[in-house]
């Protein structure tokens, strides 16, 4: 694990990252400062958690960019990895913006009457069958993208991506339930605003990471890939020795 980080962190555009983080801190510290100051407005547009606000809307800048990056290098290298990965931050653009896995979670919640669970609601069971289950999709098509992709290059690249995908679900899930948990024990208001900038704010430095990954690798592979030596998987399939 320790080389695909080390690799991953060298082929990250420093130039591109550094204003990225630089906005996302600006809008985490516009939150604090609206939240707990008086130096700005307490108005919605200026939380991270908002709906519709300028951090949320500056995420999904980011995410497209990223989507339209992996559309682009799935075109130009006639690669079926990119177009599972252009598939899946896809979804998670979507689901940001019209929280598809609430409202799913919502559906099974009102279909099949979930249980309360703990500190979990029949709502907070159904968002997470709905994760597990879009979770298994896309791991089974990147399990069978990666089998049958013929660029090795491509091949590492996926694995970047899938390192930083899960470093994304930590801050999109796991601290996401965690921040449910706290909140169902009426625990102290600064315990569950620190859990909100650590969900909101890790969230957006890891989708600024992807998108200063992915804008150095479209631009180093400006031009088509020539036909690699197959794989054991594709010479296989296509019964070559």
């Amino acid at each position: 694990m320790h080389q695909p980080i080390h690799q991953l962190i060298s082929k990250v555009s420093i130039s591109f990252l550094v204003p990225l983080l630089a906005l996302d801190l600006g809008f985490i510290l516009l939150h604090i400062a609206a939240r707990i100051t008086n130096l700005v407005p307490n108005q919605p547009q200026f939380l991270i958690t908002q709906d519709g606000g300028y951090a949320e809307q500056f995420q999904y800048a980011k995410l497209l960019l990223i989507v339209l990056g992996l559309g682009l290098l799935a075109i130009r290298q006639r690669s079926q990895i990119f177009l599972t990965w252009t598939g899946i931050f896809l979804y998670i653009l979507l689901d940001d913006a019209l929280e598809l896995h609430e409202r799913w979670g919502g559906v099974l919640d009102r279909t099949w009457q979930l249980p309360m669970i703990g500190s979990l609601r029949g709502q907070d069971l159904g968002e997470i069958l709905i994760f597990a289950s879009v979770g298994i999709i896309f791991l089974l098509s990147l399990v069978w993208s990666y089998r049958t992709e013929r660029h090795q290059a491509n091949r590492r690249t996926s694995i970047h991506l899938f390192v930083l995908l899960l470093l994304l679900a930590v801050f999109g899930a796991v601290v996401d339930m965690a921040h449910m948990a706290v909140s169902a024990i009426a625990s102290p208001l600064w315990l569950q605003r620190t859990f909100t900038i650590l969900e909101d704010g890790g969230e957006m430095v890891v989708v600024s990471l992807i998108a200063a990954f992915l804008y150095r690798l479209v631009k180093s592979k400006a031009q088509p890939l020539s036909a690699p030596a197959p794989t054991p998987v594709y010479a296989e399939k296509q019964g070559i020795k």
